[in-house]
């Protein structure tokens, strides 16, 4: 009887040694994730406005010296054929400014880049939208107007912060895909490409304030084009569209500018 008394007295000094180890394991382990979720420091995200009062890094490698507060860099104009890896230790850059280049892709590594909320690469040789840009989570404007797209592909507007899309002068023809009822777009251009109808799944963004279509090749327009009371301007211009077709869209959406 004793013998069994020290085995019941041995287990239970062994469960108050093991549960408060166990417990401590557990809180250490919450504790850890607790201070990866605040890794992201919303001090180093700016507003528009406060982006206008930072510092503009012209050069990459002047970037990097100072990769603090390297929050705005612009290199527009800089026959760049190409941007190094390493552009992903900016680790707070808001603002990538890479407009009238010779791009072709950008480096996976840009998808490091988790404050980019504005990515400017108008004006280069790109004929895919680069694979890194669909990762960044932040990702608020993106203007890729004058390049060599011949397609939209679906997974842009998988960017759930994505707000303005800028596709001017492109060779865009189709849009095969969904878009989420997520989406948070406000802004999306197309104009001056090869659109010859208007993809009706733009019509379900609830969100979408602004649509540029002009100068497509759109002949009709689709009835539930009358359903987006929430659109603020759209612009029909350039196309060949029936003026009739378009005066009716007027009276049914009576709070949208509509030019054409």
């Amino acid at each position: 009887m004793n013998s069994i008394k020290n085995l019941k007295r041995l287990f239970v000094r062994q469960l108050l040694i093991v549960i408060p180890l166990w417990i401590l394991i557990m809180q250490s382990g919450c504790v850890q994730q607790g201070s990866q979720d605040k890794k992201f420091d919303q001090n180093k995200y700016f507003t528009q406005d406060e982006l206008r009062k930072v510092h503009r890094f012209e050069s990459l490698e002047q970037a990097l010296k100072h990769s603090d507060t390297a929050y705005n860099l612009i290199m527009f104009g800089a026959s760049l054929e190409s941007i190094p890896s390493k552009v992903s230790k900016l680790t707070y850059l808001n603002i990538l400014e890479l407009t009238m280049n010779k791009l072709k892709d950008l480096p996976k590594e840009i998808a490091q880049l988790e404050y980019l909320q504005s990515l400017y690469i108008g004006r280069n040789q790109f004929e895919n939208v680069p694979e890194g840009i669909f990762q960044l989570k932040r990702l608020k404007r993106l203007d890729m107007s004058e390049n060599m797209l011949t397609e939209l592909p679906a997974e842009i507007f998988e960017i759930d912060s994505l707000e303005e899309l800028y596709l001017k002068g492109n060779q865009i023809a189709s849009f095969h895909g969904d878009i989420p009822e997520s989406s948070k777009l406000r802004i999306l251009k197309l104009d001056h490409n090869n659109l010859d109808s208007v993809p009706e799944k733009f019509i379900r963004i609830k969100s979408l304030e602004r649509l540029d279509l002009s100068h497509n090749r759109i002949t009709v327009l689709p009835k539930e084009l009358q359903n987006m009371t929430h659109l603020k301007w759209l612009d029909l211009e350039g196309n060949n569209i029936d003026k009739q077709r378009l005066k009716a869209l007027e009276k049914s959406l009576p709070q949208t500018k509509i030019h054409y």
